[in-house]
């Protein structure tokens, strides 16, 4: 699964506070399944897409199930194996699908690398920005093995990089300065 967990209590605390009862046990309950991609449209009319949507915002964070798209409920071993990347309110992350085919000759089975672009907040495919099915929350990357972390390259334009495998990203926002403050009370 790809997990995405709220912390809700990010501000300044006071000194006495108690964080036995500010911090719960957070279980599988408390997140939304968000796997069938139904805020992204999968299918979905509008008011079914809106109350999606709530309950995506009213949980403690969403996951999805990294099952086999062709089979549903099956899994291929697929797995995260490096950090992702958060980059203007999408997560960027890799998997891993070990032998996921069948070798046609005597070479070894190198498996299938993915790249998942998806909305930080719910879920829903943000690359290509056109698509919005949930096999499409992913592009299945060139180059077999493992993949590494996403970087990314910024010259006029952004680019994610995947080791050799670059894709030019029409993040929409631009490029633009960010300044971190600390402020004293």
């Amino acid at each position: 699964r790809i997990y995405m967990l709220k912390d809700r209590n990010t501000g300044l605390l006071p000194a006495n506070t108690d964080y036995a009862t500010l911090y719960k046990s957070l279980l599988a309950g408390n997140l939304h399944d968000a796997t069938l991609n139904v805020a992204g449209g999968d299918g979905a009319d509008d008011a079914t897409r809106n109350a999606e949507l709530s309950k995506i915002q009213s949980a403690e964070g969403w996951f999805i199930n990294l099952d086999d798209e062709n089979n549903p409920g099956g899994w291929l071993g697929e797995k995260g194996l490096a950090e992702p990347l958060i980059l203007e309110g999408q997560i960027i992350v890799t998997t891993y699908t070990p032998n996921a085919v069948l070798a046609t000759s005597c070479q070894p089975n190198l498996g299938i690398g993915k790249v998942y672009y998806m909305d930080i907040l719910d879920a829903t495919p943000t690359y290509p920005q056109t698509v919005d099915k949930r096999p499409q929350r992913h592009v299945t990357l060139k180059f077999p093995g493992p993949p590494p972390a996403p970087n990314v390259i910024i010259t006029e334009d952004i680019a994610n990089c995947i080791g050799a495998d670059c894709t030019q990203l029409d993040l929409g926002l631009g490029i633009r300065k960010t300044y971190w403050y600390e402020v004293e009370k």
